[in-house]
């Protein structure tokens, strides 16, 4: 029902406490902007332009992740990023969306 960094100060735990001792939801505005900052980043970063290019020329996770001296794990939560950003299904509309977008080339 709540949420804090484990840096607040006491008194805004315990009203923290309180607040979701009534059944209310409390967030500390640092949670808050944090999370209202990465709604907002909607665009992708270098290395996502760099996987979703990738991807447009029919590399795997594993190869991707072998051609940039990443773990396949990291490619994949760049990939669940950029499917968010670009509001699209799967990697071949990532793709599709990326070259429409103009951020890719093939």
């Amino acid at each position: 029902m709540g949420y804090l960094l484990k840096s607040v100060p006491r008194s805004e735990l315990l009203v923290a406490i309180r607040t979701v001792a009534k059944g209310e939801r409390y967030l500390s505005a640092e949670v808050s902007n944090r999370l209202a900052n990465r709604l907002a980043s909607t665009q992708l970063s270098e290395r996502e332009i760099e996987i979703v290019g990738l991807i447009a020329q029919g590399q795997s996770n594993k190869q991707i992740g072998n051609q940039l001296s990443i773990a396949e794990d990291t490619v994949k939560r760049h990939v669940s990023h950029i499917l968010v950003k670009l509001k699209v299904a799967d990697r071949a509309q990532a793709a599709t969306e990326a070259l429409r977008r103009g951020l890719i080339k093939l």
